[in-house]
């Protein structure tokens, strides 16, 4: 996504936003673009494996 920041913040709705996601631009990537893409899901995998709790939004009953 940090790609492509420039690109989203420029769509004008969201309904653009959402079509553009839908369609990246990636025809012109090459094996370093993928590998990188790669690189940063698999980073980010384990980053938050071990800390499930950071991407629970759910509030919790404090009864």
């Amino acid at each position: 996504m940090m790609h492509f920041a420039d690109e989203l913040q420029c769509q004008r709705d969201f309904q653009s936003l959402m079509l553009y996601l839908q369609r990246l631009p990636t025809q012109r990537w090459g094996n370093d673009d993928v590998q990188m893409v790669l690189a940063e899901a698999f980073r980010l995998k384990f980053l938050f494996f071990y800390a499930p709790k950071h991407l629970d939004y759910r509030k919790k009953d404090t009864a």
